[in-house]
């Protein structure tokens, strides 16, 4: 089973999904499609996504990790002892990416009593969370009495928060995979934004990433790297 690491409906670009992995016979589950954990610890998110997978976690055979999510695929890979890892357009994160994910929920939600990123920052998940929905609340107008308005409100907060939580997690995470494969789109800056130790080197399509993932010729270099002879033949 191979397991891809996508945070759902973040970007323009197409999905992971648009791959069609499953048409050429490979069985397939999109774990952050499915849920997204609210651990901000790199770990701890990793450890939700294998127990998410119960028994099956011992018949992975190979991550894909897209983008952000690439730090976490590293850990997930260890975590299930899976021999292969894709990485694609690999990117860290990092304090200005965390940010970056706080300032938008604050844009969106409003910032209530002038809250701002620092102190959105410096809060634990618990209070984070609730000061999010209490400003969903807020956007959508009416009280937490109304139980379809809270459902609303619970659901727009909750996609900051996953977001949040999931960026947290993967700036949490700094290790690389000795033998991971990248593949990147002709506009990433793979050595801006994963640093390659010399002699290893990323499979590059023409495609920009706008449409990398829907590109006939990234298809091509992760179904070739899939049917490798060996784990680790495409990880030189």
């Amino acid at each position: 089973m191979i397991v891809v690491l996508d945070f759902p409906g973040r970007r323009d670009q197409p999905p992971v999904s648009d791959l069609r992995l499953e048409d050429a016979g490979h069985r397939v589950r999109y774990l952050l499609a499915e849920e997204q954990p609210r651990e901000t610890s790199g770990r701890e998110y990793v450890y939700r996504l294998r127990d998410r997978l119960g028994a099956e976690a011992s018949s992975v055979t190979a991550v894909v990790a897209y983008c952000l999510a690439a730090p976490i695929g590293v850990e997930f890979a260890a975590a299930v002892d899976s021999p292969r890892l894709a990485l694609i357009n690999a990117t860290l994160g990092g304090p200005d990416a965390v940010d970056a994910a706080l300032a938008e929920a604050l844009d969106q939600l409003g910032r209530g009593d002038d809250t701002t990123v620092a102190d959105l920052r410096r809060q634990s998940p618990e209070d984070r969370n609730d000061f999010l929905v209490e400003r969903a609340h807020a956007v959508l107008g009416g009280t937490s009495d109304d139980e379809l308005l809270s459902a609303v409100a619970h659901d727009l907060a909750g996609r900051h928060i996953g977001w949040i939580s999931h960026v947290m997690a993967a700036s949490s995470l700094t290790a690389d995979h000795p033998h991971a494969w990248h593949l990147v789109s002709a506009d990433h800056d793979l050595a801006r934004h994963w640093p390659l130790p010399s002699g290893r080197h990323p499979a590059r399509v023409a495609d920009p990433v706008a449409s990398l993932t829907s590109s006939p010729a990234a298809r091509d270099h992760v179904l070739g790297w899939l049917d490798a002879a060996t784990p680790l033949a495409a990880g030189a």
